[in-house]
């Protein structure tokens, strides 16, 4: 089971008829242009080797939450967090519908339909919601030749994980403008408006999608630096160990255009911005002794991050990788002095917008993943006391576990061709064992403001979890 939800909104957008330029090569030709019969949109029951691509449109028109893009804002919820940013009266869907359309456009669908990539966003196919050309570029060359088609750079490369990744998090993590396309982040006046926050897990977001492409080819054309095959027990952890280099990346370069914004006319970004910080650092319950109260005592002062009530910067999407560089590289305390500075930077109310831009271009360039990725993860997972009891850490070690659990029953699988009936059977019931403790733990994780990292149940599961997931190692 995943922890992460898949979190969409839509967008409202005009139709219009394509120009001329528009429908030449190197734009989007729409998402019916992909749909016959022989091309994607095959039946899902069909058989062989061509199946999942014949049926990729099929499985995401009626499956896949991003085909629903378009409609979500004809709901309340939608209406709602637009009145919250802007005065009802003024922009209202009923009263004033081209106010409303245009207020979603510029500030909504960016990520919510598919815009951008050579064309203008009123081109009439943005009821397609997020559709194939978001994540697989547009098809203006693609029917004429498809080798071509990948030749001009206008088809993305989805095939391995790395670019596959870098395509989710641009929307799911955030990104400044280049390229000519505009800037993609939710801030925390939409989070406060009631969007909500983006929390991505490239592995947890893979395992909740319906899968319109050969998994079994996806799991073997996963390759080591080196270019060297994986076996299929690797991907689990592979994809995990991926997506939290590239998700911290984005998030840093998110940071870079931030800070770029301070004192100048930037309306794309915000300085200081709010949802760079972590949510629990003030929406929490005031308790005496709360669990953070009895965590800040025990520690020395010289590993305090911050004082009580202090604001805490990047406690989801840094931790993981900054925990992975130091456990490949123990000696290589420069990079871990530049996160803790980075962190200090950005505990101030008015961050010093210069030092984070020096401190981002010192650890972007060093956010490459270690050689073996499941040797990482399982690193990772054991090693949870370097984490510092804040939920987002938490709750990125519980899914670094999972993802350990999933390699290590992908490993169980592979072996089950050729293997001892007795063994196998015993394997099986421990992961079975395994599993159901992974879902104590989720369990305690589903409420932020009650989670206790102190707590005897958390405590005790997590203890439990290591000697289950140790002895299946073996």
């Amino acid at each position: 089971m995943t922890f992460t939800a898949v979190f969409l909104t839509a967008i409202l957008m005009p139709a219009a008829e394509p120009t001329a330029a528009q429908g030449a090569a190197h734009v989007s030709l729409g998402m019916n242009s992909c749909t016959a019969s022989a091309c994607h949109g095959g039946s899902v029951t069909a058989t062989g080797r061509q199946r999942e691509w014949n049926s990729s449109y099929t499985v995401w028109a009626s499956k896949d939450p991003h085909a629903d893009a378009y409609a979500v804002l004809l709901g309340d919820r939608s209406q709602r967090i637009v009145a919250r940013l802007v005065f009802p009266e003024k922009v209202d869907p009923k009263t004033t519908p081209k106010e409303y359309q245009s207020f979603l456009e510029k500030r909504c669908a960016t990520c919510h339909a598919t815009i951008g990539e050579g064309r203008p966003s009123s081109d009439g196919f943005a009821e397609d919601g997020v559709s194939c050309a978001s994540c697989h570029g547009v098809a203006g060359d693609w029917l004429g030749d498809k080798h071509a088609g990948r030749k001009s750079g206008q088809m993305k490369v989805t095939q391995q994980l790395e670019p596959r990744a870098k395509v989710c998090v641009v929307c799911h993590v955030g990104s400044p403008a280049h390229n000519g396309e505009p800037a993609r982040e939710v801030n925390h006046d939409l989070i406060a408006a009631g969007h909500p926050r983006l929390n991505f897990e490239f592995l947890a977001y893979l395992n909740s999608l319906p899968a319109h492409w050969d998994l079994e080819k996806d799991r073997q054309r996963v390759r080591q630096p080196n270019g060297v095959k994986k076996g299929q027990a690797n991907f689990a952890a592979e994809a995990w160990l991926t997506g939290q280099f590239v998700a911290a990346n984005a998030a840093l370069e998110l940071l870079e255009a931030r800070a770029k914004a301070d004192g100048g006319t930037d309306k794309d970004h915000a300085w200081p911005e709010f949802s760079e910080v972590s949510c629990y650092a003030c929406h929490h319950d005031l308790r005496s002794q709360s669990y953070r109260q009895k965590l800040f005592q025990r520690e020395k002062p010289e590993n305090r991050r911050s004082p009580i009530g202090s604001l805490v910067w990047g406690t989801w999407y840094s931790p993981m990788p900054r925990q992975a560089l130091l456990a490949q590289q123990p000696a290589a305390t420069n990079d871990e002095d530049s996160w803790r500075q980075l962190e200090r930077a950005m505990r101030a109310i008015h961050p010093d917008s210069k030092k984070v831009l020096a401190l981002t271009a010192a650890l972007r360039p060093k956010l490459v993943p270690p050689a073996n990725p499941l040797q990482t993860v399982e690193r990772l997972a054991k090693n949870l006391s370097a984490l510092q009891g804040d939920w987002d850490e938490i709750a990125q070690w519980y899914l670094a576990a999972t993802a350990w659990h999933q390699a290590l029953r992908e490993e169980h699988l592979e072996s089950q061709k050729n293997g001892d009936p007795v063994k196998s059977g015993e394997r099986e019931a421990a992961l079975r064992e395994s599993q159901a403790t992974l879902e104590k733990i989720r369990r305690q994780l589903e409420s932020p403001l009650e989670f206790d990292p102190t707590g005897e149940a958390f405590q005790g599961a997590v203890k439990l979890l290591l000697q289950q997931l140790a002895k299946l190692e073996g």
